[in-house]
């Protein structure tokens, strides 16, 4: 197809990784006081934690499928809430019940 050049955009390619920077500038000041991250960290391992005890029970009595992983049986169902099974054979997906 045709695009007339009134229509045509162009666009400068930029390699991945070039725009913007994930590396804190070690220059800048911090406006987070340490305490405050701390406390805002302790809260959030708190909140996971509840969470994730409230999908594990949620998940008790249902039918899950598991891929094993490990010799000891562990591995993980389709949402990657970790389980073990007993017998599991490493690279093997079996059902459970949770």
């Amino acid at each position: 197809m045709l695009v007339p050049p009134s229509l045509r955009r162009t666009s400068t390619l930029v390699p991945i990784g070039s725009v913007g920077s994930t590396q804190p500038d070690p220059t800048a000041s911090d406006p987070v006081p340490a305490a405050v991250k701390a406390d805002r960290s302790r809260r959030l391992r708190e909140l996971a934690d509840t969470l994730g005890a409230a999908h594990r029970r949620a998940l008790s009595g249902t039918r899950q499928r598991v891929l094993v992983e490990t010799e000891a049986g562990r591995g993980y169902t389709d949402d990657y809430t970790p389980l073990v099974v007993r017998g599991g054979r490493p690279g093997t997906i079996v059902e459970v019940v949770a």
